[in-house]
């Protein structure tokens, strides 16, 4: 599968845990595209190479793009399904990954693939030109089994 121009607007389409992860707040111009099983040949490569290269195996994750207009954000929140991601740019990346624990905060603009650990505070500041994310949400693997 390839990104399309059709997008749904994030608040809709994940409406029932958006208020739980954001404790009531809204994604503001965050639009996704899942993408479904079976994949393309060129996805399944990428994630083929991502999990040989972590030495894991998933029987439980989910494929989307992310898709974040200037001036939009995703407000931090922790993750209602997954346990980690990874994150891929598509696009320039403009927008930084907030990620804040008890006890540090910090804003990361990446431009190259990414491991995150969702299930700790996470967000978006507002990016200054569309930014589009190929996300893969692991549902059966921990963080730290990443590392």
């Amino acid at each position: 599968e390839e990104i399309t121009d059709v997008w749904e607007d994030a608040n809709i389409a994940w409406g029932e845990y958006i208020s739980n992860a954001t404790n009531g707040g809204n994604m503001s111009k965050f639009f996704i595209q899942e993408i479904n099983a079976p994949y393309s040949d060129k996805i399944a490569s990428i994630i083929t190479h991502i999990f040989s290269e972590f030495s894991i195996t998933s029987n439980d994750y989910k494929c989307t793009f992310f898709k974040i207009l200037p001036n939009g954000d995703m407000p931090l929140h922790v993750d209602q399904k997954s346990t980690c991601s990874f994150l891929i740019p598509i696009t320039n990346n403009t927008g930084a990954l907030c990620v804040q624990n008890e006890i540090d905060y910090e804003e990361i603009i990446y431009n190259k693939m990414i491991a995150l650990n969702t299930l700790i505070q996470h967000g978006v500041k507002p990016p200054s030109e569309d930014r589009i994310i190929f996300h893969i949400g692991l549902r059966d693997i921990n963080f730290i089994d990443l590392i």
